[in-house]
């Protein structure tokens, strides 16, 4: 019986192979399979395997999906990996396989590695064969974009591997390579910038720049041999021409690279940054949000998942740490506090309880405006601190109402318990802002005041986790360089001005106020 059942089956599949074989022959004669190996969005090998496997193929996809899963469960990653990818070729359009294709190459595969920099490409590697394959055959899928989402939230942004600041840091240094200062002015340049060379050839000055440049046997447009700059080649032109005509091949070259190379659209990277942002576009949270985000409330749900919390946390984590400051001498990298989002972040959470109110999200919005006030304050923004305290006052403190300076004393208090690294973190670097801010005013007592109490939030902190090394925080030397940078940077001064006021405010002995020295008898009865 089973020996007459085995022949059933191999007559079947011998019958369905010569059905498949009398249609590629007619499909031939027609030029109708030359018409499919000229579909541009199919490889022509994968055109013929599809076409020659013709009803056989959802049978043999199902198997494989079946199989895959099932090593999936026994721990078989790689022989998984091997399964997924030959159903992306046989069924290219078939989303849920992509997803759990980047899904098993950024954790599972990433996961059995001990070397940070091996977990590292595997993760990256998911989300480049979402990206780059698994959006090209499928433009604007939701479960492969989310997918990509949550690899940069979880697995890039969260704390399930020791080696997150790791890969913070790796991405962030890739897309230095494609953004500058990643300012909303530069966003801006990218979104008004040709689309093509065509459209650029029209701009001001530029096919003039270009005929000038080719006499000194230089083309311009030629990137690999002569990488843009900011920084105009001496020809015999005007200099507004010249200035014109490279800021527009600059920022040509560097849109063609972020949506050719990133797969991101530059119109939408300036929608996102007005939505949700200003965003740092060289640091993670913004590609989160960027695949995250939805025109609608209701597209947010999808497959069981809230994806408007992803987006919602990102943002949050932007404030935490939104802004990067590089240091090119020692190459390193630091994330600070991204102040311009907290009226958006704000906004958004205010939206969200309004649209779909749940205990998480009110939470979320008590600890946040708690944290924001406290930040603002010890930046010195006193008026935005004050107009967020009253709004927390009005939402949570009705029962137990508090002033202003008490409230901002008990936060700080409050920081010496905390958990989470985030969160002293960010304390830390607005006190030492306000360190560099009365430094600068020559106010040496208060600005060392200041570096007493970042170095005793740091110190209490680090003792407290003495055993825990993932919760430790970074050095407290590369943290005050960090902010040191930032105050530089935004206050628009020489470093060597401050460095002055350093070596000054080290060199100054701090002035007696006479505590005790008023004795009993000394005064005089008027």
């Amino acid at each position: 019986m089973r020996r007459l059942i085995q022949l059933i089956i191999i007559f079947f599949a011998l019958t369905i192979l010569v059905y498949n074989a009398k249609r590629i022959y007619s499909f031939q004669d027609q030029n109708n399979y030359n018409r499919m190996l000229n579909n541009t969005d199919l490889p022509p090998s994968l055109a013929l395997t599809t076409f020659a496997l013709g009803p056989l193929k959802a049978i043999i996809v199902d198997s494989l999906w079946w199989r895959a899963i099932q090593q999936q469960d026994q721990g078989e990653y790689f022989e998984a990996l091997q399964l997924a990818d030959w159903i992306t070729k046989l069924q290219p359009t078939f989303s849920s396989v992509w997803a759990f294709h980047g899904w098993n190459m950024s954790y599972n595969i990433a996961h059995d590695f001990a070397d940070e920099e091996d977990r590292w490409n595997w993760i990256n590697h998911g989300i480049e064969l979402l990206r780059d394959e698994g959006l090209k055959y499928n433009p604007g899928d939701k479960v492969i974009q989310h997918e990509i989402a949550r690899i940069f939230y979880n697995r890039i942004g969260g704390n399930i591997d020791q080696g997150s600041e790791y890969f913070k840091n790796q991405w962030a240094f890739k897309m230095m390579q494609y953004f500058d200062s990643s300012s909303q002015q530069e966003i801006i340049n990218l979104s008004n910038a040709a689309k093509n060379v065509d459209e650029l050839k029209k701009r001001f000055g530029v096919e003039k720049y270009m005929q000038e440049t080719l006499k000194q046997a230089i083309d311009v447009l030629d990137f690999k041999t002569n990488p843009p700059t900011r920084i105009p080649h001496q020809v015999e032109l005007s200099t507004e021409k010249q200035k014109q005509a490279v800021v527009e091949i600059y920022y040509y070259h560097k849109r063609k690279k972020i949506e050719s190379e990133l797969k991101l659209d530059v119109a939408r990277i300036l929608f996102i940054n007005t939505q949700y942002g200003p965003l740092d576009w060289r640091l993670h949270q913004a590609h989160t949000i960027y695949w995250a985000a939805e025109d609608n409330f209701e597209d947010f749900m999808k497959g069981g998942v809230n994806y408007s919390k992803i987006v919602r946390q990102s943002m949050i984590e932007s404030f935490y740490e939104g802004k990067l400051f590089h240091d090119p001498v020692k190459n390193i990298i630091s994330r600070t506090n991204n102040l311009e989002i907290i009226g958006r972040i704000h906004d958004y959470i205010e939206y969200l309880i309004e649209n779909n109110f749940d205990s998480d999200i009110d939470s979320v919005h008590k600890k946040f405006l708690k944290n924001a006030v406290t930040i603002l304050y010890n930046y010195n923004r006193n008026e935005e601190a004050k107009e967020l305290f009253e709004h927390y006052k009005e939402h949570y403190l009705q029962k137990n109402p508090i002033d202003y300076e008490s409230f901002i004393v008990k936060s700080i208090e409050g920081t010496l318990y905390s958990d989470g690294t985030g969160n002293i973190n960010h304390h830390i670097e607005s006190v030492l802002y306000q360190s560099f801010q009365w430094l600068d005013y020559g106010d040496y007592d208060r600005s060392n005041g200041h570096l007493n109490l970042a170095k005793l939030l740091w110190r209490r902190y680090q003792l407290k986790f003495e055993n825990n090394p993932a919760k430790k925080l970074a050095p407290f030397s590369q943290i005050i360089e960090a902010v040191k940078t930032r105050y530089i940077s935004e206050k628009n001064i020489k470093k060597d001005r401050l460095t002055r006021k350093l070596d000054q405010s080290k060199a100054s002995k701090p002035k007696k106020v006479g505590i005790g020295s008023y004795k009993q008898g000394d005064h005089h009865d008027h």
